[in-house]
């Protein structure tokens, strides 16, 4: 699939149909808010504005339709390559309640990340048992989980 010019690729996580850009060009896809299927990819200024804010935090992000039959599309999935094997994550800022860093992480945890999967708990499940890592200033155990947490070496 091409958007305007933009090499689209699909991937299939969880038995899920994911439509992913070149990480290079997700900040041109989103300036651009294409439609597809006669409907904005990104519905509104808002989200816009909070997808180019934190795109220097994307692994690979995606859209995809949350019911095959359905002409609707859904913004936006953020997947981290664990090891070879894709997962879906929710970006979250926390705060360590040890030494107060505070910063982006990757929670894996969130039900919602598996709308419209027909086994959604076991794709929950396998996303919540990965190891989960610790405050990257103090290694605390973080308060939700985070499979990724920003290493103030990487601002």
């Amino acid at each position: 699939m091409k958007i305007n010019n933009i090499e689209i690729k699909e991937l299939s996580l969880n038995n899920q149909i994911l439509y992913v850009p070149e990480m290079n060009k997700w900040k041109e896809l989103i300036e651009l808010n294409p439609v597809i299927d006669g409907e904005r990819l990104i519905k509104s200024e808002d989200t816009k504005k909070l997808l180019l804010k934190n795109s220097n935090f994307f692994f690979a992000l995606a859209f995809y339709r949350p019911v095959p039959t359905m002409h609707k599309w859904w913004l936006y999935i953020n997947l981290i390559d664990m090891n070879g094997r894709w997962q879906r994550f929710h970006l979250e800022f926390l705060t360590c309640t040890k030494c107060e860093w505070n910063g982006a992480s990757a929670n894996p945890a969130v039900l919602d990340l598996y709308a419209g999967i027909e086994n959604k708990w076991e794709a929950f499940n396998a996303g919540y048992d990965l190891p989960w890592v610790p405050c990257p200033k103090c290694k605390a155990e973080l308060p939700r989980p985070a499979i990724w947490a920003q290493d103030t070496a990487e601002l």
